[in-house]
């Protein structure tokens, strides 16, 4: 592992570390200001302590919790310097450690973040396209889709609203106290489970309505990028034998003709007889350096004229 790598573990974890600590005393110094706040009202007026006195007891509280909260952000600080101390050299165990579990971290995060953008999010913001609702939301619905998608999403990636989105700051303190529930999350999302001999795998059934609306959009997929998948499989380059580039020619036909692209397929035969035409002129000039004329093989003018 070099220093550089190592550092920036190691930084990053004091600074995750530090953030916390920092949040919860933060946290506790409002508290306590509050508290402060009901200071005029103790005076010599019975009626004006009776007004502070119920509030001040519910911070107090409140307080209390965020003390408690500041302890155990500071016992989990003291015990990361104490474990990161030992890992500040490259070749000892410690070092060794702190890269797997970052590596591990790393990964889930990106599981998770990947499972969040592309499956859970878009079934919160248009539960139409994966047959969840039966009616199209309202606008008002919609909205209220999408902005529960946005914090879910910056939730996954571990982000907090900027003052470029005043009204979402609001939801920092909910993105904040439920990252530990994530990386629970991420970590489980991440892991693969061992497998136990004599335990038959079972597959939950896929419900219908979920399972056509899947095929609907992969026929939309595929009609849509059906030029280049044509254009794929017809690529001679990505063919490492006849057979095979026989089955690739005969699949983009298919597809072409299933979605009614003639042009598609037709383009897919004259690159047929253009590669023809070219390994058959490579063989002639390879075997007969004489030869000034090429003539097409009978094979490739039928292809060309159907």
């Amino acid at each position: 592992m070099s220093t550089e790598n190592l550092a920036a573990i190691v930084a990053e974890n004091l600074h995750g570390n530090l953030k916390e600590t920092k949040s919860a005393y933060v946290n506790g110094s409002e508290v306590f200001h509050e508290i402060e706040n009901l200071e005029p009202l103790l005076t010599s007026d019975l009626a004006s302590i009776g007004v502070a006195i119920n509030p001040m007891r519910e911070g107090l509280d409140m307080f209390n919790d965020a003390i408690l909260e500041l302890t155990d952000k500071l016992d989990q600080m003291v015990d990361a310097c104490d474990n990161l101390q030992g890992a500040l050299d490259p070749t000892s165990q410690a070092a060794r450690r702190l890269l797997e579990e970052h590596t591990q971290q790393q990964n889930a995060i990106a599981v998770g973040g990947f499972f969040f953008l592309r499956f859970m999010v878009p079934c919160i913001t248009a539960p139409e396209s994966y047959g969840l609702v039966k009616e199209l939301p309202t606008p008002t619905e919609r909205k209220l889709l999408v902005l529960i998608g946005k914090v879910l999403q910056n939730l996954s990636n571990k982000k907090e609203f900027g003052n470029k989105e005043k009204k979402m700051l609001q939801f920092n303190d909910f993105i904040v106290s439920n990252e530990r529930v994530m990386a629970e999350l991420f970590d489980k999302l991440s892991t693969v489970p061992e497998r136990v001999e004599g335990v038959a795998v079972t597959f939950s059934e896929v419900p219908e309505s979920y399972r056509d609306a899947a095929i609907c959009t992969l026929y939309e997929h595929i009609r849509t990028m059906l030029p280049k998948v044509v254009a794929r499989l017809t690529d001679a380059e990505l063919c490492d034998d006849e057979p095979t580039r026989v089955m690739r020619e005969q699949m983009a036909r298919m597809l072409a003709m299933f979605y009614g692209r003639a042009d598609l397929a037709g383009d897919e035969k004259q690159a047929t007889v253009q590669r023809t035409a070219h390994l058959n002129s490579e063989d002639d000039s390879s075997s007969s350096s004489s030869s000034d004329s090429f003539a097409m093989p009978a094979g490739a003018i039928v292809e060309k004229e159907l």
